[in-house]
């Protein structure tokens, strides 16, 4: 059940370059702690905590996103959705992805999701937002954020892609959602996210830092 793994050509100059959204394999030797190894293991990949985080895009293979599976290219909306639990919000899912779809269909969806398009979304609901596109000063920006969303590319012998990671800081170090194809649970992102980056070698890196204001509820459209 691993998404397409070959690049796809694209006429237009797409913000996440004609290729798919999904995430990398889990590198060789991070099965188990480290700085990347998963903090819990579960039954299934995909299974959800009490709070209704998505931790793995297979699970909603059923969930169209364009002319696409959210499985193939659901990473951006599915990180959007992961941030505002982690920022103790929560919204309807088909309507999320209706607005990521609506804001600009010819590529979101079909050719995964901008790199800007959560941002604009997190603005629009009234949060402090911020893009990040210096790889050095995103540990400072995530320490200074409730939550966050790293954009990225990968490569590897499995091809290459493009992936949306929702990210929380905690006194134990960073934690990301749907992180790998075999994400079951929150995954450990060490300490430092330019390290955690570069020691695998994604590349093309934008960081969105939110911070929460009040409320309880958040209403798209």
């Amino acid at each position: 059940g691993n998404s397409e793994k070959s690049p796809q050509r694209s006429g237009a100059h797409s913000p996440d370059g004609g290729i798919l959204q999904n995430p990398p394999l889990r590198p060789d030797g991070v099965l188990r702690g480290g700085d990347s190894g998963r903090l819990h293991r579960r039954s299934s990949a995909g299974e959800p905590d009490v709070n209704g985080l998505i931790y793995n895009q297979q699970t909603c293979r059923e969930i169209p996103y364009g002319l696409r599976s959210s499985a193939q290219v659901g990473c951006g909306w599915i990180a959007t959705w992961n941030a505002l639990k982690i920022l103790g919000y929560t919204t309807d899912r088909e309507a999320l992805v209706r607005y990521f779809t609506w804001m600009l269909p010819v590529i979101h969806g079909n050719l995964g999701t901008a790199f800007w398009a959560p941002e604009r979304c997190f603005r629009q609901w009234g949060f402090e937002t911020r893009l990040v596109f210096d790889r050095k000063k995103f540990d400072k920006a995530l320490d200074c954020a409730d939550a966050a969303i790293v954009f990225y590319h990968w490569a590897g012998k499995k091809g290459l892609g493009a992936h949306f990671v929702a990210l929380e800081k905690t006194d134990n170090g960073i934690r990301g959602y749907n992180t790998y194809r075999d994400s079951g649970g929150p995954d450990d992102w060490g300490r430092s996210l330019e390290t955690f980056l570069r020691k695998r070698g994604y590349f093309g890196c934008v960081l969105l830092a939110i911070r929460k204001k009040g409320g309880e509820n958040i209403e798209i459209g």
